[in-house]
């Protein structure tokens, strides 16, 4: 009888940061102990460490993960003239996202993961620059069509776009994913558009 294949270094890898996404969505990454990712692995407790060398080491391969996904994201944006209609496909990437790995939010935010990981920190921030660039660069591509009007300020425009984003996930995590969290985005981004749009463009 063949024995079972032994498991590459980056298999294992792969399975004890996807350990750490689902055990997040239910206690929050704060709360994650070594011995609860072996467990559920399904390894020793030393073999964490083995593929790990520090829990920080973990949490940065987490956020790596992470970080590729939402920029995947935005690279498969479907392709549309419209500036705004690319925006809200950005916006919906991004929550989709979000209802597949629901600990995403809380391992983003974490005040402990910052203050125990700089990296994190930097990491976060850097991302979240990159996202605001890529939702100001439709922004103003929907004021050079004339989808929006031209007197609208393109940073704090797209400022409002990701907290619109951020608080709507805020919501649906506090109420345990109760609503379409992906319908409720798309109709918040709507109404806010709307205040925004050319109107005279339109008519």
């Amino acid at each position: 009888m063949d024995s079972p294949k032994r498991k590459s270094t980056q298999e294992r890898k792969s399975e004890i940061v996807d350990a750490a996404l689902n055990l997040s969505a239910d206690a929050g990454p704060g709360q994650i102990t070594t011995e609860a990712l072996a467990k559920r692995v399904g390894v020793s407790h030393g073999a964490i460490f083995r593929h790990f060398p520090t829990k920080a080491a973990i949490w940065n391969a987490v956020f790596e993960t992470i970080a590729k996904k939402m920029e995947q994201g935005w690279h498969r944006i479907k392709p549309s003239p419209s500036p705004c209609e690319r925006l809200r496909f950005l916006v919906r990437a991004q929550l989709r996202l979000v209802v597949a790995i629901p600990a995403l939010p809380s391992i983003i935010f974490s005040r402990e993961l910052h203050k125990k990981n700089a990296g994190i920190q930097k990491g976060v921030l850097a991302l979240m620059k990159r996202f605001h660039g890529v939702i100001s660069s439709e922004i103003q591509a929907g004021i050079d069509s004339g989808e929006l009007r031209a007197d609208i300020d393109v940073p704090e425009t797209a400022n409002l776009v990701i907290a619109i984003l951020q608080g709507t996930v805020l919501r649906w995590s506090v109420t345990q994913g109760k609503f379409d969290l992906v319908a409720e985005g798309d109709k918040m981004l709507t109404l806010a558009l709307s205040g925004f749009q050319n109107h005279k463009m339109n008519k």
